[in-house]
């Protein structure tokens, strides 16, 4: 098993007792999901992992087809069982995804052995470029990344470290890539989710103080002041959708709903959501 694989087995095995912890985030995304397709359609889903951040049963109830993919086989595997669907067979589990095209060159990075320009432009081109192995051919009407998104950028950090010169360029094209990612997958007329959490009560104490319902001033003066997860900084993320000519081509509506918080262990996290309707034709 690689270091970007086994860290992240690492970390779901660490979430994996934190059904509960997840209940208030949990509706929030499944309702979102539900309110976005019509009975009978499918859904895909980036970074599954645990399964704790969705209601499996209640989203089967609507959906004929769900495809649950995730770099982890083992976490898929143990979400379904726990709530469980494991047997049905409209649940499909897709285990050993990666969904940058990156993982096998991040591996090879270290931060402390520079890497020739020129190599990270091959491999970002690559990337961007080369279709995305294993991961399924049609479309759906309903994809989502929950969560995933900090996570891809969390292996850039790892691999890169924090210092190293183009590593807002790897950053910047595997969140491309992503949101790319999340249209191509959908089909026409049908809706891309997009969850991150931006920040949290370590870096921002100050989101324990409000009512979550007035949680946006706090969050835009976080934001102001740079307090953010490296890339996840959601009027980036919102310019991006609008301004990178292959998502203006793509979607005919983008959805902004308020954001809200997530308490997970000792921590809090504030949790924005881009919706994004795919244009017909």
């Amino acid at each position: 098993m690689d270091r970007m694989t086994a860290e992240q087995v690492r970390r779901n095995r660490e979430a994996r007792l934190g059904w509960d912890l997840y209940q208030g985030h949990r509706e929030r995304v499944t309702q979102f999901l539900l309110r976005s397709a019509q009975p009978g359609q499918t859904l895909c889903v980036l970074g599954a992992g645990n399964c704790n951040d969705l209601d499996l049963q209640r989203l089967r109830q609507n959906f004929s087809l769900i495809h649950l993919i995730d770099l982890d086989a083992e976490a898929l595997a143990v979400g379904c069982e726990q709530q469980g669907v494991a047997s049905d067979p409209a649940i499909v589990q897709q285990g050993g995804i990666d969904v940058t095209n990156l993982a096998s060159r991040l591996e090879t990075w270290t931060p402390e052995q520079p890497i020739p320009a020129h190599a990270i432009q091959g491999a970002l081109l690559d990337s961007m470029a080369r279709p995305l192995p294993g991961l399924p051919t049609k479309q759906f009407d309903v994809v989502t990344s929950v969560g995933l998104l900090t996570q891809l950028i969390e292996m850039v950090l790892l691999s890169l470290g924090p210092q190293h010169p183009q590593l807002l360029e790897v950053l910047s094209s595997v969140r491309l890539r992503h949101l790319r990612l999340l249209l191509e997958l959908t089909k026409p007329g049908g809706m891309a989710w997009l969850f991150v959490e931006v920040v949290s009560t370590t870096t921002c104490p100050e989101l324990l103080q409000v009512p979550e319902a007035t949680i946006w001033p706090v969050l835009k003066h976080a934001i102001d002041n740079h307090n953010f997860f490296t890339g996840a900084n959601p009027a980036v993320i919102n310019q991006i959708f609008h301004r990178d000519p292959e998502l203006l081509r793509s979607i005919e509506k983008l959805e902004c709903p308020p954001p809200w918080l997530w308490n997970f262990f000792s921590r809090t996290y504030a949790v924005c959501a881009f919706g994004a309707r795919k244009a017909v034709g």
